[in-house]
C-alpha cells in the first residue's frame, strides 16, 4: 500500500494563495470590456440608453432612472478600478525574483477590506426597487423580461 507523506507546508500555502486565486479566476471572467474602464463605461452607457428607449421611460421618471443606473455604473466601476489596481500590484510582486509572500498577503487584505459595505449594496437595491415601483405595468413587463433573459445565464 502506497501512502502520501503530508507536507506541513501544503494547507498553509494553498490557504495564503486561495485568495490570490480567486481573484485571478475572477478576472479572468471579465473579458473584453471588463479590463478597460473607457470600454466599460461607454458598454454601460449603451446598455443605460437602450433601456432607457426600450423601458420608454417617461420625462417625469428620467431623472430617477438616470440617477439609479448613475449609480450603479459608479460602483462597478471603481469596484473594477479597485481589482485591476489588487490584480496589477500583486503581478508586480509576483514579477520580481524574490517574490515577498507578506506583501502580497497585505495586498491581498486590502483588497478584501477595499470591497463594498454592505450598507453600500443595501443602498443601491433599495434605490433600484424604488425607481421600479415607478414603472407603470407595460414597463415592469419589458423590465421583468430583460432581468429574466440576463439571469438565464446563471443556469
Amino acid at each position: 500500500m502506497h501512502r502520501h507523506r503530508k507536507s506541513i507546508f501544503r494547507w498553509p500555502l494553498l490557504v495564503l494563495l486561495s485568495p490570490l486565486l480567486l481573484i485571478v479566476g475572477l478576472g479572468a471572467c471579465h473579458r473584453g470590456n471588463w479590463h478597460d474602464p473607457e470600454r466599460m463605461q461607454k458598454h454601460m452607457d449603451s446598455i443605460e440608453k437602450d433601456l432607457e428607449e426600450d423601458l420608454a421611460i417617461r420625462p417625469e421618471q428620467r431623472e430617477a432612472f438616470r440617477a439609479v443606473s448613475g449609480k450603479i455604473k459608479a460602483h462597478a466601476l471603481d469596484r473594477m478600478t479597485q481589482r485591476r489596481n489588487s490584480v496589477v500590484e500583486i503581478k508586480t510582486e509576483f514579477e520580481k525574483d524574490t517574490v515577498n509572500i507578506d506583501q502580497v498577503a497585505t495586498l491581498l487584505k486590502q483588497h478584501v477590506h477595499a470591497r463594498s459595505t454592505n450598507a453600500e449594496l443595501e443602498s443601491i437595491i433599495d434605490e433600484t426597487a424604488a425607481f421600479y415601483k415607478t414603472l407603470d405595468a407595460e414597463q415592469k413587463v419589458t423590465f421583468n423580461k430583460k432581468v429574466a433573459r440576463k439571469l438565464k445565464w446563471f443556469e
